[in-house]
């Protein structure tokens, strides 16, 4: 029983992504072979030491973002993990195109830019100090005289 299934779940995931690739557009199926089983398990390979190379070279990375423009991190990131990746896991099988620039929702910003205006930082000034004002002290009730003491 545990032969047939494990047979039957390596057919199915064998065939899943062909007829994926397949229906959207005409494909060579000797490209597709040779893509599953050679160009994927490839570029995961150069995904991982890039990813690796990329962490090692971050320190120097660093000192090279200090000058003008600091891109430097984002020009490596591209070159050695994010090109290898998304030509990995992106790009569809039998697809002969091999993405050399990172796809557009990579290029776009998550957020926008935070440009600080200078004067919305500076808190604004009184236009006329107010005089300092002294509490006022409630005097002590007394007695009226005569009205305390009735015969």
């Amino acid at each position: 029983m545990k032969k047939i299934s494990l047979i039957f779940l390596v057919t199915l995931i064998g065939f899943a992504p062909v007829a994926h690739a397949q229906g959207t557009e005409e494909t060579d199926p000797g490209f597709v072979l040779l893509d599953v089983l050679l160009y994927r398990p490839l570029g995961l390979a150069v995904t991982l030491v890039g990813a690796s190379l990329f962490i090692a070279m971050s320190p120097l990375t660093a000192l090279a973002a200090i000058p003008e423009p600091h891109d430097s991190f984002e020009k490596l990131s591209k070159i050695l993990v994010i090109a290898p990746a998304t030509n990995t896991f992106v790009r569809s099988i039998g697809n002969r195109k091999f993405v050399v620039d990172s796809p557009d929702y990579l290029k776009k910003p998550a957020a926008p830019a935070n440009v600080a205006q200078p004067q919305a930082i500076l808190p604004k000034p009184l236009l006329k100090p107010s005089p300092p004002v002294a509490p006022s002290i409630p005097r002590p009730m007394q007695p009226s005289p005569g009205a305390g003491m009735h015969p």
